[in-house]
Order: structure tokens, then sequence, then C-alpha cells
């Protein structure tokens, strides 16, 4: 390429590379953090229950699915039945942006969701959640917004083990 054109090529590619990055076109972005993976994985699961795939649910799903609540005893999850867990809902009428016009999920590492209730960890009795699992919180509706899905399935904990995300709690 001559040089002489050399500066409208720059000025086209600046041009081209801003248009593409404008409001209306928005660069997508990998997560950079483990907990920005974190959360990244917590609204694919969000996003399995409004598309109703129970497939892609299922693919997520560790080992052994603990509970939130102190007591209950895990279960190994190739005993949950997934089309059972889905039947009790159905979501198709929204979308992901309106899960997102609606709430507010907050993904929590370790170190927050430990100081927020010191005690609650300590009341597990089959699992103690690490520094590996993150506390997946999208129920929280946004200011003058109604929510529409079911409280008890927008919280749970996630986690990376042996390099994949999975579902350690329902």
């Amino acid at each position: 390429m001559p040089l002489k054109h050399l500066p409208l090529t720059l000025f086209l590619f600046v041009l081209i590379s801003l248009t593409a990055c404008s409001k209306n076109n928005p660069v997508k972005t990998e997560p950079t953090t483990l907990k920005d993976e974190a959360k990244s994985f917590a609204l694919d699961v969000v996003k399995s229950y409004i598309s109703n795939d129970t497939l892609t649910f299922k693919s997520y799903l560790g080992d052994t699915l603990y509970s939130l609540e102190a007591g209950d005893k895990p279960i190994p999850a190739d005993s949950l039945s997934v089309s059972d867990l889905f039947s009790r809902f159905d979501y198709s009428a929204y979308s992901m942006s309106d899960y997102l016009d609606v709430y507010e999920p907050i993904i929590m590492d370790y170190d927050a969701y430990s100081k927020v209730n010191p005690g609650w960890l300590d009341q597990f009795i089959y699992w103690h959640p690490d520094n590996q699992d993150f506390l997946f919180f999208g129920s929280r509706e946004k200011q003058g917004k109604q929510g529409f899905m079911w409280d008890d399935l927008l919280g749970f904990m996630v986690s990376k083990r042996s390099g994949h995300w999975v579902l350690r709690t329902l």
C-alpha cells in the first residue's frame, strides 16, 4: 500500500472501530476476574430457567448438590429430577433482558458473604463453603419493578472446580 494512503486507512480503521464500539453496538467483553466469571455463569443458570433448557441446566450441576439451609442433607446430582423442578415454573413469556430490567443480580465472594452473617457458615453440617464458592443473589428487584421469578431459584452458590463452573447449591 502506498504511504500516501496510510493516513486515510488509519482514519478509516479508527472510525470503524469507534462505530463498532458505539453505545448502540457495544463490544462484548469476556469476564476478567473469577468473580466476573461466576456472575456470568450464574446468569447462564438464570437463562436456562427462562429458556426452559433442562439439558443445559443439568450440565451445570456438580456431582453433589448442597443446600443453603444448614441442616439439609446433600443429594447426588443424578438423583435430581430436573424436569420435575422445571415443571414448577414457566418463564417462556420473558427474556434475559426482561430479567435484567427487573432484577439487580449480585455475586459475592467468600470474603463478602462470610462477613455479612458470620454465624451462617458455621451452621452447615454437611459442607462448608470456601473461597472457591461464590454466592449468587438474583432476586433483588430494582426500585419500582415487579419481580416475576420464583425467589428460591435465584439464590445459589457456584464454584469453579476442575476448571469448570458448577452449581453447588439449589
